[in-house]
Formats: C-alpha cells, structure tokens, sequence
C-alpha cells in the first residue's frame, strides 16, 4: 500500500507506474474509487501535465461541453475540440453509435453550424417527432457516443502506418483517459459501455505506446471490465482512498465487490454471475 499527499502525488504516481512497463505497447490502470475521493482531479492534473496532443480524455469537463436550451429543447455544443473533430470528420458514425448504445428509434440531428443538436423519433409513417427532451441516461450516452466515435478514430489511425494514415492528429498520443461514462445508464447499458470500452482498447494494435486509465466509482462497470481485461502483466488494479490527510492507492481485486462478471476469452458478449 503507497501513501500519498495529494491528488498530485498520486497522479504522478500512476505515470510512472505506467511508464515503468516501457516494453509493453499498451499499458491499462484501471481505478476504482467513492465519490468525492479526487478521481476526477486525477485527469484533469494530468490533463495540465501533458501537451494537448498527448492525451485524450473523457471526464466532466468534456461532458460540460454540452448544455440543453430548454426553451427550444436543443442539446448545445460549446466551441471545442469536439466540435473541430465533427467539423472535419463528419456526423454520421456518432449518429450510427447513439442508435446502435441507446437501442431505439431515437436520433441526434446535427447542425455544426449552430453548434447544436436536436432529436428525433420516428413514428413509424415516414414521419418524426422532433424536439425531444431526452432522458439523463440518454444523454450520458449521447456524451459517450461522440468520445467514443473519437477514440475509434484514434486507435484505428494509430493501427495504420504512418503513411496509411487519414489524419495526423492523433500521431503523438498518448494517454487515453476515461472517467466514469456511466452516469445515470442502467445497469445492461453499463455491462454493454464496459464491454466497448475493452473492445476497442483491446483492437489496438498500432506502435504507439499508449496508456490507458480509466477511473470509476461504479462497482459493476469495475468488475465488468476487470474481468475482461484479466491479471495481466500491462494491466494495473487499483483503489484509491482518501484518509484525513493522505491518499492510499492499493492493488484491487474484483471480491469486495457483490456481483462479478466474468467474459468469455472469445465470445465477449457471453456473461454469467459468479
């Protein structure tokens, strides 16, 4: 058990027990800690450590991108690096993904311009409702999905040769930084996230050395993906507390926690309770 004096410390802490397997192309920390603890004070320190190209992130900073005009019922966009990425690689795959997370009818119409979305749900006669106040939930995933269509579009960059490559923007990257995408999703919804994310860090396979942390206060999203991932010689558990004056960061295992999951080696979707 290490003991730690700040949110700083333990930041500085993970790097380098990141860095520390520089043979490995691709390192996992996965984080597991209660609310209030400084997980997400962990990304944004490393965040204000790193240059912007190195590192990619998903936290609740990235999330305030976005704000609802509840008066014309349209999902906001602040002028960003989201908005640039939309800009230059188009709408439709975060479109395809939303459907394909939420599972319904439910569709985002974007106008880059306005910087804004609007939804729409088909009747059924070629017609839809449009204007629609979407749930909490939908809009974490909502949220996700745009990351997540980022992500994908940097890993399978990455994957390429260099000179194979359709944007450049990606080519110093390296760290990948996912806080706690689970806001207000029901549990199926949390198991399929967990799911995406291993799916997709797993498909890496580029020469970059890439860093992956991901931090969470969420039991089940935590077992789900560490029984995915497995004890493997890259991949780092850990828990984080916060005493009176201190922080602890301590090897986790899945058992404090009620229900495990464990995934199949090639049938990922496959899920039984312990």
């Amino acid at each position: 058990m290490a003991e730690f004096d700040s949110i700083n410390s333990v930041t500085k802490e993970i790097k380098n027990k990141l860095s520390s397997n520089a043979s490995s192309k691709k390192n996992i920390l996965l984080l597991y800690a209660f609310n209030s603890t400084g997980k997400t004070r962990i990304s944004t320190t490393m965040q204000r450590s790193e240059e912007q190209e190195k590192i990619l992130c998903f936290n609740a900073f990235m999330e305030d991108f976005f704000t609802w005009d509840n008066e014309q019922f349209v999902f906001k966009i602040e002028k960003s690096w989201v908005i640039d990425f939309i800009e230059e690689q188009g709408d439709r795959e975060i479109i395809n993904n939303f459907k394909r997370f939420v599972n319904s009818k439910l569709e985002p119409n974007f106008n880059i311009d306005k910087r804004q979305v609007i939804f729409k749900m088909a009747t059924g006669d070629d017609n839809y409702n449009e204007n629609i106040k979407i749930s909490r939930g939908e809009e974490s995933i909502f949220k996700w999905s745009i990351f997540y269509t980022i992500l994908t579009t940097a890993i399978n960059n990455l994957n390429d040769a260099p000179k194979e490559r359709d944007t450049k923007e990606f080519d110093d990257l390296e760290y990948v930084i996912i806080d706690d995408p689970v806001s207000s999703i029901d549990d199926s919804k949390i198991i399929s996230l967990a799911i995406q994310i291993f799916n997709i860090i797993d498909s890496y396979k580029g020469e970059n050395r890439l860093n992956f942390i991901i931090t969470t206060h969420h039991s089940l999203f935590y077992n789900v993906l560490y029984n995915s991932f497995g004890n493997k010689r890259n991949n780092y558990f850990q828990i984080l507390k916060k005493n009176e004056n201190s922080y602890t960061l301590e090897y986790q295992k899945d058992s404090p926690f009620r229900i495990s999951f464990s995934c199949k080696k090639r049938n990922r979707k496959s899920y039984k309770k312990e």
